[in-house]
């Protein structure tokens, strides 16, 4: 898969750190669709078929972890879930127990988290 076929959906509560990676991954060629919050992105992602989900971990109200939840139990079709992190309470296997695809510690290098997701999704085509 290119990123030109890749849908992204980013989810921080943090808007300036949100609009820094959607404006990132869209020079990218990727798809892009920026929410606050998890209760805000599971009242628009409708029937989207996302391809990968970058959520932060501590948001107001539900969890990246939660998020993930849900949207493991919503979503049929595979998608990444990427979880930013400043903290270590997350282990990453216990993240990928749940369906997750990696832990990305705060603070991340924008380019290396872009350069990870493109080669998962070119390997995973």
């Amino acid at each position: 898969m290119s990123p030109n076929e890749c849908h992204v959906v980013v989810v921080d509560d943090e808007v300036d750190l949100a609009n820094i990676l959607c404006e990132s991954l869209e020079m990218e060629d990727f798809k892009v669709s920026e929410f606050h919050s998890a209760e805000e992105a599971l009242n628009n992602l409708g029937t989207d078929n996302f391809s990968v989900v970058i959520s932060d971990a501590h948001m107001p109200g539900k969890s990246g972890l939660e998020l993930l939840k849900i949207l493991k139990e919503t979503y049929s079709h595979p998608f990444l879930f990427y979880l930013c992190t400043g903290d270590m309470e997350i282990s990453e296997s216990h993240l990928k127990e749940l369906g997750g695809t990696c832990l990305i510690t705060k603070p991340y290098n924008l380019f290396d988290l872009i350069d990870v997701i493109k080669d998962r999704i070119a390997n995973d085509s």
